[in-house]
């Protein structure tokens, strides 16, 4: 924990470099001290189907949830959500041909509802 998913939609694919926004993203929770940094697991997902709002123009969004156990405080939350947004922005160009949004959402998961098992030993 935490788990880190980004979603974007595929017209942003030649304006926004996930990987690289992924590892910048897990050196800021890392940096944030409340994170075991070989617990932050993140992905990023290429959306191929996806619409936004009725007007039928092409948009696009790109969305981070981020999952941690309950608990942490509003003032923790909330400093990680700007420095979030803040790394999402930085690596996107931003388009000017189309309107586009970028959320942040920070989820807290029960103790009590999640389960984690370690196998191997790489180190």
């Amino acid at each position: 924990m935490p788990h880190l998913v980004i979603e974007y939609t595929n017209n942003l694919r030649d304006r926004f470099d996930a990987r690289v926004a992924l590892a910048e993203l897990n050196r800021e929770l890392d940096a944030v001290g409340e994170f075991v940094s070989e617990d932050i697991k993140s992905r990023a997902r290429a959306l191929d189907t996806f619409l936004v709002g009725v007007s039928g123009r092409e948009e696009a969004f790109i969305h981070v949830e981020l999952a941690i156990m309950a608990g942490r405080p509003p003032e923790l939350k909330d400093g990680v959500l700007k420095r979030v947004l803040a790394v999402v922005r930085g690596h996107l160009v931003a388009p000017t041909d189309m309107r586009m949004q970028i959320t942040v959402r920070i989820v807290d998961i029960d103790r009590h509802g999640y389960a984690k098992a370690v196998v191997g030993d790489a180190g």
